[in-house]
C-alpha cells in the first residue's frame, strides 16, 4: 500500500519497518537534528546589558565608555562611572550634578552619597553645601563664603548668620565686627580690639569714630579720640 506519513521521505512504500524507504526517512530526520544542534551551538547569545563584549552572560570582558560604563576588577559587570547611575538600560543616565552617587526612583533624582571635596555632605538625599559654603546653580562645587559671614547664600558677601564667637554681630545681610572691634588684615577671620580710646576703628591704633558719652572727641588729623575740654584720660 502506498503511505504518505513516511517521514521526509516520499514514495509508496510497502508496510515493511525496516524496509529501503522507512531507513532513508529515518537517516534524513537523523541528518536534519543534527544540523539543527550545530546550528544552536553557532547561535550567538546576548552579553549582558552593561558589557560591550562577554565571555558569558554574567562576565563582562570590556565597556563602553561612551555609555558613561566603566570596568572594575571586583564586579563582572560594567559600573556606571561616577555621578551616573544604572537605571537597568546601555547607557548609565546622570544624577543631579550636585551628587557623587544617586538612583534616580521615578526620574527623582536622589543622592546616595556626596564628595567631601564639593564641600558637600549628604543631607537626606541631597548633597547640600557645607557652613561657610554657598550653591552656584549649575556648578558641582559649592564655593566658600566671605571670611566675614558664618554662612551666606547666592552670594559669598550675602551673609545669613555670623560667628559671634569672632566678634561679630548680623547687620543688613554682614557681619561686621562688633562695636570696638576690628577685622584683621591677615587671616582676617578675628576681629581683635580696637585701641580703649576708639569707638570704632580700622586698626589698633587708628580710630574712625569716638564716643561721646565718655567726653571723647575725634581728632581727625591724628585719627585719634581726645578727651574734650576740662577733661583728663584716665587710661579706660
Amino acid at each position: 500500500t502506498c503511505c504518505t506519513g513516511c517521514g521526509l521521505c516520499v514514495c509508496c512504500c510497502p508496510a515493511i519497518p525496516l524496509g529501503p524507504c522507512w531507513q532513508a526517512a529515518a537517516q534524513r530526520v537523523s541528518d536534519a537534528m543534527a544540523f539543527g544542534h550545530a546550528l544552536k551551538r553557532e547561535l550567538c547569545k546576548s552579553c549582558h546589558y552593561s558589557c560591550l563584549t562577554c565571555l558569558s552572560n554574567s562576565s563582562c570582558a570590556t565597556c563602553d565608555a561612551t555609555q558613561n560604563r566603566k570596568t572594575l576588577l571586583t564586579t563582572q559587570y560594567c559600573q556606571c562611572l561616577d555621578r551616573y547611575h544604572d537605571d537597568g538600560t546601555v547607557l548609565c543616565q546622570a544624577c543631579h550634578i550636585s551628587c557623587y552617587t544617586c538612583s534616580i526612583p521615578n526620574n527623582n533624582t536622589r543622592c546616595t552619597s556626596c564628595l567631601g571635596t564639593d564641600n558637600r555632605y549628604l543631607s537626606g538625599t541631597s548633597c547640600a553645601c557645607l557652613s561657610g559654603y554657598y550653591e552656584i546653580a549649575g556648578q558641582q562645587i559649592c564655593s566658600p563664603c566671605d571670611f566675614t559671614c558664618l554662612t551666606c547664600s547666592g552670594t559669598s558677601t550675602n551673609c545669613t548668620t555670623c560667628d559671634t564667637t569672632q566678634l561679630r554681630s548680623y547687620s543688613s545681610n554682614t557681619c561686621p565686627c562688633k562695636q570696638h572691634y576690628y577685622s584683621d588684615v591677615s587671616p582676617k577671620t578675628y576681629c581683635l580690639s580696637c585701641d580703649y580710646t576708639c569707638s570704632t576703628c580700622s586698626d589698633a591704633t587708628k580710630c574712625l569714630s569716638c564716643n561721646s558719652t565718655n567726653h571723647r572727641a575725634f581728632d581727625s588729623n591724628n585719627l585719634f579720640c581726645k578727651c574734650s575740654d576740662r577733661y583728663f584720660d584716665t587710661g579706660v
